[in-house]
């Protein structure tokens, strides 16, 4: 059985933070890019899941990694199958999480500003792009940025479910290590 993720998603910055992930991890994580929010389909989903498959056996996890600051696709979004890792208001948020708490709601670009100023590291920020002390900032932090992200509320600006594909890779690595 092979066991293997599917993110979509419809911003450089989730493809480069997902990227990292695949690098990190080594597991076979494909990410199907850039999937508009208005273009995301339940039809799109089952045919890049029969893409993927190669045995009926093999386990196919999906994942929908959106922004929530746009209103016109988080209804869209809903409406298909899939684990829902969107942030709100956007991947920022995720990145912040790693370096300081955030309760407050807030907009994309000051969510963004936020980020620039919570650790060194971010102070050259530029979106769809991770530079390697940021790679490294996200890849040390994960467990805090979890933890910090499970005690927003999902759904309400802030929050984010970057943090469900984090665990299901985890989970998926113990799994091959420990075999029943």
């Amino acid at each position: 059985m092979k066991q293997a993720f599917l993110v979509f998603c419809e911003g450089a910055t989730e493809k480069s933070y997902v990227q990292e992930l695949r690098k990190r991890y080594r597991l076979p994580i494909r990410i199907v890019t850039i999937c508009e929010g208005q273009a995301i389909t339940n039809a799109l989903i089952s045919r890049e899941i029969k893409r993927e498959k190669v045995s009926p056996t093999d386990h196919i996890e999906t994942f929908l990694m959106y922004d929530r600051d746009v209103p016109e696709v988080n209804a869209r979004i809903e409406a298909c199958d899939g684990i829902k890792t969107c942030s709100n208001p956007c991947i920022e948020l995720w990145f912040l999480l790693h370096s300081a708490e955030q309760r407050s709601s807030l907009a994309s670009d000051e969510c963004i500003r936020y980020l620039k100023h919570s650790a060194k590291e971010w102070n050259s920020y530029k979106k769809g792009e991770l530079s390697a002390p940021q790679s490294n900032l996200l890849w040390n932090n994960r467990s805090c940025a979890i933890q910090r992200a499970k005690s927003l509320i999902e759904g309400n600006n802030p929050s984010t479910g970057v943090y469900k594909l984090l665990e299901s890779i985890q989970k998926s690595l113990l799994r091959a290590q420990n075999p029943v």
